[in-house]
């Protein structure tokens, strides 16, 4: 059951306009996701996970504004 609950998050932040994540309360720890905001890493984006204070931390930036990607095993930088 947990891994449909981080796909269905995943799923949710990578194809919807969310406002910035960081911050913000999460559950399950370890659940993560794909973000792009202009003002974080140079607009481009970056990787955010579910952390030991169940709010959501930056994790790694990536080189453009469209090279995250989250899936089932996880999220990365392309």
């Amino acid at each position: 059951m947990q891994i449909l609950g981080l796909a269905a998050l995943f799923v949710a932040f990578a194809h919807t306009a969310y406002a910035y994540p960081i911050g913000d309360p999460c559950s399950p720890q370890g659940a993560f996701g794909c973000f792009a905001d202009p003002s974080i890493n140079g607009g481009n984006a970056f990787i955010f996970v579910c952390g030991p204070t169940n709010t959501f931390q930056y994790s790694a930036g990536c080189r453009c504004p469209t090279c995250c990607q989250a899936t089932l095993s996880g999220a990365f930088c392309t």
